[in-house]
């Protein structure tokens, strides 16, 4: 995931220019994926036209990357292990906010994903409305909380999306799990505890009694069981 750090000299290497605290707040979106290894593939109206990855996947700059008046768009692609996963990132500006969503594009991270992963932010929580500068740190206050939000709110769960597969394992472990403590709970059938050996004052010879592990159960016409207290004897 991305470091305050390492997005500050994101942006310091961009050199974008803001026109407002939006713009600030969107670049830093922006550059939190680049930070977090994620590469552009489209930007501004293009992306915002996308439902998918660009053919090709191939990286561009940013220009045109805050064009619209209202709105930002972002299209990333990233590699990793032999994994490619592609990302679409949209925000919309409503007074003070400026409302996120980001959603996977590839065929099983939207299976996985249909809903798009969302994030508000108060613009004037995080920048200078008067900053002109070209010093970017001053642009932003409380940066690293910033890049926090960002990264708890979106990359993160981008980046810990379920796998294909994934979902029946988990349920099928969650179900074994669940039927081992299902039987811890039920109460044992038998006995379980040490038999005391049975005596009476009229049996002298207890020693001559043979105590079944459980009381005998039922019997037949032909061969009755014995009555309740008799035990049989070694012959």
């Amino acid at each position: 995931m991305a470091t305050d750090s390492a997005v500050l000299g994101v942006i310091r290497a961009s050199r974008p220019f803001f026109r407002n605290s939006h713009d600030r707040v969107a670049f830093a979106i922006h550059a939190s994926f680049l930070a977090a290894g994620y590469s552009l593939t489209a930007t501004g109206s293009q992306a915002a036209s996308l439902s998918s990855p660009v053919s090709g996947n191939e990286e561009v700059g940013i220009e045109g990357w805050n064009e619209m008046d209202d709105a930002y768009a972002f299209c990333y692609i990233r590699s990793h292990d032999g994994v490619t996963k592609s990302v679409i990132v949209k925000a919309w500006i409503i007074g003070d906010m400026l409302v996120v969503d980001a959603a996977p594009t590839a065929e099983t991270d939207a299976k996985d994903n249909p809903e798009p992963y969302n994030l508000e932010i108060n613009v004037s929580d995080y920048t200078t409305e008067s900053a002109t500068s070209k010093n970017y740190s001053e642009h932003y206050k409380n940066l690293p909380a910033l890049v926090e939000k960002i990264n708890s709110s979106i990359i993160s769960n981008l980046e810990s999306s379920p796998k294909a597969g994934n979902t029946s394992s988990t349920r099928s472990k969650k179900e074994t799990s669940g039927g081992q403590e299902a039987t811890r709970d039920q109460p044992e059938i038998g006995f379980t505890g040490s038999h005391q050996p049975y005596s009476s004052g009229n049996q002298t010879d207890s020693s001559r009694l043979v105590y079944p592990p459980v009381p005998p159960i039922g019997g037949s016409d032909l061969f009755p069981g014995p009555g309740a207290g008799i035990y049989p004897r070694r012959t």
